[in-house]
């Protein structure tokens, strides 16, 4: 079928969408409009270029093989690290070890059909733009928590890449200089993905326990907030610092980029009812409030899926660039 003819039925059509974890992955077809056809979820055997690639293949295979009556148009991956976007390589990723991978091209070249990939972030703000209900929304800020801290940066309707696709990184603002600063894995002391991802909150609740990275053990962000949920003041003590750091970066992006709306994904955000009111407080206290006199922060309504939708929405963002 030529590209002019697979125009004329895209919106009958599925793309293949994949997003990559540190630890996992999740595999699906997703229709034009947002819906999700069907999905395999599995977690990384081997941290390598080739491992990698032959696991998501073979979940591609038998994803198409289970579905032959939507076969993807292209297929679209999110993945964590820098991104050359239009090159298609993946350039960094510090969780799997990968460097310098020409990833799109080996997709497509497996695949047959034609391939792009995007920092995980990035496309999760793309899916708010593409999928989401309110489609007139052109400044924004997506921010993820989750095993990391990541940041996409969405202005006058268009996902901003910056000089070296490297815009967004929220991540590596600095929130904490005292003696509480931790290593981040950039080198830095006292980055947010250190103080505020899952990993920081685990370790900020240890700290203000008394008690040893040792004990650590089974614990995670989303049973701290069961303990904040059942009354432990250490536990609600530990979300409230969750909202201080937090804040504190989203409101040093909030006054250089003047957005309209802050977006919250990853599995942290989950229990934003735990942190909000820390986290408004402190974003109040530290923006120019006459030049951002309506900002709105709140959790995503995409859910567990939005990079995996965001996958979709580069896929078909791709498909209609070859096209046209």
């Amino acid at each position: 079928m030529t590209l002019t003819k697979q125009a004329s039925t895209l919106r009958n059509r599925a793309v293949l969408a994949l997003d990559l974890g540190g630890s996992k992955f999740i595999a699906g077809l997703v229709s034009a409009d947002g819906n999700l056809i069907d999905s395999r979820f599995d977690r990384w055997t081997v941290h390598s270029e080739e491992g990698i690639l032959e696991q998501l293949l073979t979940a591609a295979s038998q994803l198409i093989d289970a579905n032959p009556r939507t076969p993807p148009l292209a297929v679209g991956a999110t993945v964590p690290g820098l991104t050359d976007s239009v090159g298609g390589i993946w350039l960094d990723s510090v969780f799997l070890g990968i460097r310098d991978f020409p990833f799109a091209d080996r997709l497509s070249r497996a695949l047959s059909i034609p391939a792009a990939i995007e920092n995980d972030v990035n496309a999760c703000a793309l899916a708010e733009s593409y999928f989401a209900h309110d489609r007139k929304l052109n400044d924004f800020l997506w921010v993820t928590v989750s095993n990391g801290v990541g940041g996409a940066v969405f202005l006058d309707g268009r996902l901003y890449h910056g000089a070296r696709q490297g815009a967004g990184e929220l991540g590596h603002v600095v929130v904490e200089e005292g003696p509480s600063a931790r290593r981040c894995h950039c080198g830095n002391l006292g980055c947010v993905e250190a103080m505020a991802s899952g990993r920081g909150l685990v370790s900020n609740y240890l700290q203000l326990a008394g008690r040893s990275s040792i004990e650590q053990q089974g614990l995670t962000a989303e049973s701290v907030a069961e303990l904040a949920r059942a009354g432990d003041d250490i536990a609600r003590q530990t979300y409230h610092m969750e909202g201080v750091y937090l804040g504190r970066a989203i409101a040093a992006a909030v006054n250089i980029l003047n957005p309209s709306k802050v977006f919250l994904g990853g599995g942290v955000s989950q229990s934003f009812d735990l942190f909000e009111p820390a986290l408004l407080q402190t974003v109040r206290a530290r923006i120019y409030r006459h030049a951002n006199p309506d900002l709105s922060i709140d959790v995503t309504g995409l859910g567990y899926h939005a990079a995996l939708l965001g996958a979709a929405a580069i896929a078909q963002i791709h498909l209609k660039k070859i096209i046209n």
